[in-house]
């Protein structure tokens, strides 16, 4: 039989062109982004939010798919 994630997968991938992991993580840093820019929440409380335990891990990955830090795009709003 198809599994739940299966048949969750095939709509995300012919909707969006991604994998549903890289769907997913494109919606947590941009809720990430949307939080940075609207609140005054520090940024280790916005990772553990959408999902990050490890901040520096965040960090990094905010920055590789965003090309800016948490910090410069909170500075930037």
């Amino acid at each position: 039989g198809v599994t739940g994630v299966q048949t969750c997968a095939l709509p995300i991938c012919e909707q969006t062109g991604q994998s549903p992991w890289t769907y997913l993580m494109q919606l947590r840093l941009d809720r990430a982004r949307d939080l940075l820019i609207s609140t005054g929440r520090p940024a280790k409380e916005i990772s553990q939010s959408i999902g990050f335990r490890d901040y520096s891990y965040f960090c990094r990955v905010f920055r590789q798919q965003t090309g800016q830090t948490p910090a410069r795009v909170r500075r930037g709003r």
